[in-house]
């Protein structure tokens, strides 16, 4: 019987992530799995999975890895958008459309700074609003930031977030001093700022190395935003398109989702990331792809109960790795 354990970096709620699934899936057809936390202790099994939440491999996990014969993102050490994205802008660069403001680490920094900190997914929730709230020199009412929406015919997004989201930044900046930008080692996942040029960034962004600042390519259509996401594992992969009245797009937000051919240069980014299993988030600017995201622990939640064909079809490429030679890319398409 083939034996496989989770590594995992924390105590979870049952179903909280695709790995989850993955691992119901395993089980149903014969694997022994084994849920594991930390690093310490780990039992031997034929196939090692890292589910570590963190945007860099600790060191004291990596070392896990010489004691068993399969791995899996053992070698995915580092997702810091230092490391992958190709829209980081500096300073100096000369660049005039919209940026973004986003933390180096993982989903707005909350791994590294946040969850460490509270320990629990209800603190988590119960602090969704207090932690590093936005500084006050970002108004989401700003002429100069509400400029480039009008030129691409934003009213829908503006008259359905603009006054909840003043309303939760003038309620957190008067019950909490806000952070400097300087300072600041967490953002809102969902709320990266958006600028209209370098110019409108506050200075103290460009001198924080937990943030960065990258071009802002909006795929927008129709009233939507949209960005394109790749997930796999394995040789099973397949990705899609899915599309959302605010600007951050997410599984959590979106309005409509379609299944689209996987580019190869997105692809060639997996690769060269050492990517066992995990999703990948893109737009393509013209003729051209940038990686926007890369996600080695994906969440979602309730909602995965929704897509259960399409994780047991991902779960199946754990075989890639126990049988290399008979194994082949096989991609999701739509029925």
């Amino acid at each position: 019987m083939t034996s496989v354990v989770v590594v995992r970096d924390r105590p979870t709620k049952p179903f909280f992530y695709a790995i989850d699934h993955y691992v119901s899936y395993w089980r149903s057809i014969g694997y022994e799995v084994i849920d594991h936390v930390g690093p310490h202790h780990v039992p031997d099994a034929d196939v090692l999975v890292f589910h570590v939440d963190y945007t860099i491999l600790p060191l004291e996990y990596r070392s896990l890895c010489d004691r068993f014969p399969v791995v899996i993102n053992g070698d995915l050490l580092d997702i810091s958008r230092r490391q992958y994205s190709q829209l980081i802008l500096t300073r100096t660069d000369v660049y005039a459309g919209p940026v973004i403001v986003k933390t180096n680490t993982n989903y707005g920094g909350w791994p590294e700074h946040v969850l460490d900190k509270t320990g629990s997914w209800k603190q988590r929730l119960a602090q969704w609003w207090t932690v590093e709230p936005l500084p006050p020199c970002l108004r989401f009412d700003d002429e100069s930031n509400l400029s480039w929406r009008r030129k691409m015919r934003l009213k829908n997004l503006v008259k359905r977030t603009t006054i909840a989201v003043l309303q939760s930044v003038t309620a957190m900046i008067s019950t909490k001093k806000a952070r400097h930008w300087r300072t600041l080692r967490s953002l809102h996942p969902l709320r990266y700022p958006i600028f209209e040029n370098m110019e409108s960034v506050p200075p103290d962004v460009w001198d924080n190395d937990h943030l960065v600042v990258e071009r802002f390519l909006p795929d927008y259509e129709d009233g939507l935003f949209y960005i394109n996401y790749f997930v796999f594992f394995g040789g099973k992969e397949f990705s899609g398109r899915m599309g959302a009245v605010e600007p951050i797009v997410k599984f959590s937000n979106s309005v409509t989702d379609q299944t689209v051919p996987v580019p190869d240069v997105i692809r060639e980014c997996r690769t060269k990331m050492k990517a066992d299993f995990g999703r990948i988030d893109y737009v393509h600017d013209g003729n051209d792809y940038f990686v926007i995201d890369v996600n080695k622990t994906e969440g979602g939640g309730m909602s995965n109960h929704e897509v259960r064909e399409e994780l047991d079809f991902l779960a199946s490429g754990l075989e890639t790795f126990l049988n290399p030679d008979n194994s082949s890319t096989n991609e999701l398409t739509p029925a």
